[in-house]
């Protein structure tokens, strides 16, 4: 799997990572309920979650080799994350980073939606939520922000936000194709690493930690 690099990455280091870190823990997610755009706040498990994550990410310096930037997505949970995380940081918020915009699931049970018919069991990847977008949409926008950023930012990159998206992005990434969405599910808290390698003129993403949550 290879792609062109961006042009500010030509005279980068070999290699550079991506970290991405899921937000800590909700009501909504310890409920089984969907957060979606929902502005809801971490809760006691979610804030020890970001702290351990934070922690675990500096111990085993995923980050820090050289220069780094923290980016968040604009919504509640991810910016709280992002601040327990990383203390001493400034995050970047980019608004492309926000959750898949479930529309009228957002607060709902899976289980509850289908029985009532919001959302199809099988809902499929290129099919809009209602009132709000589909999964092909979301990864379209927020796999091109992270490009934009990969460009602007120099050294690694750590990406505070949420389940679905984060999934989205490494697919984009690792170019497997997003029918296979979701090929993973990751946790509250949890840390995924994609390294990219520039070879020449090209780039070759490789997977390497998918949801590992040290809380």
């Amino acid at each position: 799997m290879s792609v062109a690099l961006p042009s500010r990455l030509a005279g980068s280091p070999v290699s550079r990572r991506i970290v991405f870190l899921r937000h800590g823990q909700t009501a909504f997610n310890h409920g089984a309920m969907v957060d979606g755009r929902s502005q809801n706040p971490l809760n006691a498990l979610g804030r020890r979650q970001a702290e351990a994550a934070g922690a675990e990410i500096m111990a085993r310096r995923l980050v820090g080799q050289t220069s780094w930037r923290l980016i968040s997505s604009p919504l509640q949970r991810a910016r709280e994350t992002a601040a327990l995380a990383f203390p001493s940081a400034v995050a970047l918020i980019e608004p492309d980073f926000a959750e898949v915009d479930v529309g009228a699931l957002q607060g709902i049970g899976w289980t509850e939606a289908t029985a009532r018919g919001i959302v199809a069991a099988d809902h499929g990847f290129t099919t809009p939520f209602s009132g709000g977008e589909s999964y092909e949409t979301a990864q379209r926008r927020a796999a091109a922000a992270l490009e934009r950023r990969i460009e602007e930012c120099e050294g690694d990159l750590v990406v505070v936000a949420h389940g679905g998206i984060i999934v989205l992005m490494i697919l984009s990434l690792l170019e497997i194709p997003g029918r296979v969405f979701p090929f993973a599910e990751i946790d509250n808290g949890s840390i995924s690493v994609v390294e990219l390698h520039r070879f020449g003129l090209h780039r070759a993403a490789k997977l390497k930690a998918l949801n590992h949550t040290p809380f």
